[in-house]
């Protein structure tokens, strides 16, 4: 039997535990798309309340133009607060509409380099381009023609939306810098390049999307960025 004492001291106990789980943190799904060194250091960068679920391997087609890291529907996204699209996500006609729907509903969405190339049809060609997300009139445009031999050196600048003017450079051979900001806001720029920004965001609805037009930037900088959009610690 127990005794009154010690069933008041469990109810208390209980109690307590349903008070601390109340006020707890809530956790968040983020879901990042990439190969897997760069979706661990994606994960580590992240507050501490996302849970992360990483698409590392190739889970398209094995046909050359249809392999790629597929992006899921959005049935599927719409559990995930944030979305990485690295440099090796498979973005299709279809999947269009699907980053759209998750933005415009609360998501955010970071866009890295050629992740919003279509690597299916016609690997080539922008088909789903940067016009989604309130980017309007977003274009990408390589700093140099391409190819060119040895990696070039760019003189890089935060922009007073960052909330400082860090000066920094760094070495990258292929880069995209998007131009024509009509709904975006620069984050990077390049001093040397007036009208480009290498990193922007744009708010549609009730989310954001980032886009990062270099395929590496120093981890500090994208911490920065990543801080500055509420996403990092």
């Amino acid at each position: 039997m127990f005794s009154a004492k010690k069933v008041r001291s469990v109810f208390a106990v209980f109690a307590a535990s349903l008070a601390f789980s109340a006020f707890a943190a809530p956790t968040e799904k983020a879901l990042i798309v990439d190969e897997e060194r760069p979706a661990k250091n994606y994960a580590s960068m992240l507050r501490k309340d996302f849970v992360c679920t990483c698409i590392t391997k190739d889970n398209g087609e094995k046909e050359s133009r249809k392999r790629g890291y597929v992006l899921p529907k959005y049935e599927e996204l719409k559990q995930y607060k944030f979305i990485v699209l690295g440099n090796f996500t498979s973005t299709l006609d279809e999947n269009k509409q699907d980053i759209i729907d998750f933005v415009k509903n609360g998501g955010t969405v970071y866009a890295s380099y050629l992740s919003l190339q279509n690597t299916c049809s016609k690997a080539q060609e922008k088909v789903v381009g940067y016009g989604i997300c309130g980017f309007k009139k977003l274009r990408s445009v390589h700093l140099t023609p391409y190819p060119k031999a040895g990696p070039m050196e760019h003189d890089l600048v935060y922009t007073k939306e960052m909330g400082t003017e860090k000066e920094f450079k760094c070495k990258l051979l292929y880069t995209n810098y998007a131009g024509e900001l009509t709904d975006a806001v620069p984050l990077v720029i390049n001093r040397e390049k007036e009208g480009l920004a290498l990193v922007c965001v744009a708010k549609y609805g009730k989310g954001q999307f980032i886009f990062n037009g270099a395929p590496a930037l120093p981890g500090g900088v994208l911490m920065d960025v990543l801080k500055k959009c509420g996403i990092c610690k």
